[in-house]
This record gives C-alpha cells, sequence and structure tokens, in this order.
C-alpha cells in the first residue's frame, strides 16, 4: 500500500474572493490551512474569510484571533483548518505563536 508522498502546495493571492483573479473555490474548500491574513480594512473580505471557517469555529472567537494576530505591524494570522491533536489551538500569530482564544 502506497502513502501520501509529503508534499505541500502553497498558493499565494492577493484577494481571497473577488470578481475575477481571486482563489477558486474548489481550493478555498479544500484548503486545510489558511496562512498569512494580513491586516485589512475590508470587512467584507474577512467576512468571506471566515465563512470559509465558519464550520469550525465560531464567528466571535475568529475575529478575537484576527485583532489579536494583526495588532502589531506586519502581523498575521495562521489558521490550521485540520490540526493534529497535540496541536494546542488552530489559531496562530505568524507560524510560531499560538493563539488561545
Amino acid at each position: 500500500s502506497v502513502g501520501g508522498i509529503g508534499l505541500s502546495i502553497f498558493i499565494c493571492v492577493q484577494n481571497f474572493k473577488s470578481q475575477c483573479g481571486s482563489l477558486p473555490r474548489a481550493i478555498r474548500n479544500n484548503a486545510t490551512v489558511i496562512g498569512i491574513i494580513g491586516k485589512s480594512q475590508d470587512k467584507k473580505e474577512l467576512e468571506d474569510i471566515y465563512s470559509s471557517v465558519a464550520g469550525e469555529i465560531s464567528e466571535e472567537k475568529f475575529f478575537k484571533a484576527y485583532e489579536y494576530a494583526t495588532s502589531e505591524q506586519y502581523g498575521s494570522l495562521f489558521i490550521d483548518l485540520n490540526p493534529k491533536k497535540d496541536v494546542r489551538s488552530r489559531f496562530r500569530k505568524g507560524f510560531d505563536e499560538y493563539i488561545i482564544v
């Protein structure tokens, strides 16, 4: 039996959703990580990102984690949609600081 080959694919986009040039829905729906969400003034885009994780976390927890992660200059939110059992939280500030909401 052959297992996984250990391949990770990262797709970099500037807009999560838009009329054109954004991340296709099939990819958004199958992502296991949404990473590096920086500070944004576009509330609609943040709501779109939240809608992609709504089945996993509450809106209140999402926005608390987002505000904390982006509170410093160049801060970013990393969301693990499929965390391993030994992971303390699905949210991280950057890559290394777990956020317990």
